[in-house]
């Protein structure tokens, strides 16, 4: 989600004068922004032969070429050392190649090699490659998948979008995140806001609820997952004007574990978040496409486990899995929006724990 300095313009005294009340009225109670909050209703996590441990590589930043570009908010590996990002602003479509050392996992060196606009559209949020070579981008205003070709931007189709997901989005918290599974078998999207049925945005005591949404092969909705989002942390207040919270991406690996980033924005002058990489497991939690508002409801979120934490200085929206590495693991990248500093991108490892 763009994050306009016009808006914090607009909202600096709010800010200031929010914030000051924050610190009057915190205590000893207030949550801890490092611990994540999973709801005390959430099933167990079932037996696994190995757990999934991300680690980060100690690189410096890499920055993005192709000189002024900001709103960068989708990345997507398309096989060898081809990466597309697309941008929340113009929409356009850039490839990259990204060389990937596959003996550390660490950027080499990265160029850009093309862009285009892509057709009919006016907001792109994320970017994912189908395995026939085709890719889908993710609108978060008008809430929507589309399906376009990349050598020249049209559009092919669109997936189906549930009618209560296009009822009760809040304006700009639509679909953030999306992924397709490596066979192509399943597509999936998450909201980076609550729907309005199912309840407020995060506070400091309460993260909202999410939705993850999946889609069949043939772009049919087959499956939807209640996601508890983190609280907003102590010290700060919710800057639910300029989004700045919730799922920002998904990622799933080859064996279908699904990976979620999420990031909460903790003030609006020095641009600081905190940044989260989740595994969630959704075997015995509640399949609540049936389920019309969730904050009356009895359900059961997902688990989540907490891969990566960092507080940072970028706004960090997207994250892709990359090439496989000489010992078996996955690259993995997060890329940062561009939005006062040059996009750039944070390498890490994906990797199998044996229990």
């Amino acid at each position: 989600m763009r994050l306009r300095l016009t808006w914090l313009l607009a909202l600096a005294l709010l800010a200031v004068t929010a914030c000051q009340s924050s610190g009057e009225n915190g205590g000893d109670d207030e949550p801890d922004a490092a611990a994540p909050v999973v709801s005390p209703d959430a099933a167990p996590q079932p037996d696994l032969d190995y757990t999934l441990e991300l680690v980060e590589l100690g690189q410096d930043l890499v920055e993005l070429p192709g000189g002024a570009m900001q709103d960068l908010s989708g990345l997507a590996y398309a096989g060898d050392a081809r990466y597309f990002v697309v941008d929340d602003g113009e929409c356009k479509l850039r490839t990259f190649s990204v060389s990937i050392n596959l003996d550390t996992g660490l950027i080499a060196d990265v160029s850009l090699d093309s862009e285009l606009t892509l057709e009919d559209r006016e907001d792109c949020e994320e970017v994912a490659v189908h395995p026939d070579g085709t890719i889908y981008v993710s609108d978060e205003i008008d809430p929507s998948v589309v399906q376009h070709l990349p050598s020249d931007g049209r559009q092919v189709v669109s997936l189906a979008v549930p009618a209560f997901i296009q009822s009760e989005q809040r304006s700009n918290f639509g679909f953030e995140a999306l992924a397709i599974e490596a066979d192509g078998a399943r597509f999936w999207a998450a909201n980076e806001g609550s729907y309005e049925a199912d309840g407020p945005l995060s506070t400091q005591q309460t993260g909202m609820p999410l939705r993850l949404q999946q889609w069949d092969a043939d772009g049919n909705p087959s499956g939807q997952w209640g996601y508890i989002a983190e609280r907003i942390p102590a010290g700060t207040i919710a800057f639910h004007q300029l989004g700045g919270i919730g799922i920002v991406d998904m990622e799933v690996t080859d064996d279908g574990r699904v990976l979620v980033l999420e990031r909460t924005i903790t003030s609006l002058f020095a641009n600081d978040y905190e940044l989260y990489i989740f595994e969630v497991e959704r075997d015995a939690a509640t399949e609540i496409s049936g389920i019309a508002g969730l904050s009356d409801a009895t359900w059961k979120p997902v688990v989540k486990r907490l891969l990566f934490h960092r507080s940072v200085s970028s706004n960090f929206e997207s994250m892709t899995l990359g090439p496989e590495l000489a010992n078996g693991d996955r690259s993995l990248l997060v890329m940062s929006e561009g939005l006062g500093s040059a996009p750039a991108l944070w390498s890490f490892r994906l990797r199998r724990v044996p229990e």
